[in-house]
């Protein structure tokens, strides 16, 4: 079964914004992880030299690795899916008219906005 042109947009769209999703789960998850094994390991050490001295490495491999920007990449990413998510939304609901009035395609995109803002916030 071929689906037409204007419907499998949407479910192009629904596709990348689950897939960025799962992506962004899994990065935080990783992300967790290393945050969790790090307070960990420098936690079993009893003398405060050999405890800086752990931490200090474990940090250096922290922004070797670029530890910082990607969680901080993980916010911007999350903005993105629910971009996506929103304008698939905005594409579906649109599908079945055939030329949409300015005054429906103000309504519907205030309706994601507000949508995208409520689940911000």
């Amino acid at each position: 079964m071929v689906l037409d042109i204007p419907f499998s947009r949407p479910l192009a769209l629904m596709y990348i914004s689950l897939f960025l999703s799962l992506g962004i789960s899994a990065g935080a998850v990783l992300t967790k992880q290393w945050i969790l094994e790090y307070q960990r390991r420098v936690k079993k050490y009893q003398v405060p030299a050999e405890q800086a001295k752990h931490r200090q490495a474990m940090y250096d491999s922290w922004l070797q690795w670029y530890i910082p920007e990607f969680a901080s990449l993980l916010g911007t990413l999350v903005l993105v899916a629910l971009l996506t998510l929103f304008v698939s939304l905005y594409v579906f609901s649109n599908h079945h008219r055939h030329e949409p009035s300015t005054q429906s395609k103000f309504l519907c995109a205030a309706r994601c906005i507000s949508m995208a803002l409520t689940t911000l916030v």
